[in-house]
């Protein structure tokens, strides 16, 4: 690739992928029957899990995540009714996964 500069991804991206590929695996060793990643959205929503009786929306943290992003999940949330969209919160805590579903209010 003479006379062009290579762009390498950024160390906070290929963390940030890598932790939602474990949570992918995750997922698919809970029984989910498909998981997608949402890549390079830029949403609410990193993970989609579709289970026989739910769908699992997950943000996904590799660090804890702000009060700013807890609002706007929950905002997110509140804009569902149906109780068969269960969206949560990922966080990597001492290299565990730590789930908190998100409630409507």
């Amino acid at each position: 690739m003479r006379g062009r500069d290579v762009v390498m991804p950024n160390l906070n991206y290929i963390r940030g992928r890598h932790f939602e590929y474990r949570v992918i695996k995750d997922q698919l060793s809970k029984g989910a029957l498909y998981v997608f990643r949402s890549a390079g959205s830029h949403g609410c929503i990193d993970v989609l899990a579709f289970y026989s009786d739910r769908v699992v929306l997950i943000q996904c943290k590799n660090q804890a995540a702000s009060r700013k992003e807890w609002g706007e999940l929950k905002a997110f949330r509140n804009t569902m009714s149906s109780s068969f969209y269960h969206v949560m919160m990922c966080e990597n805590v001492g290299h565990m996964l730590r789930y908190t579903l998100i409630e409507a209010s």
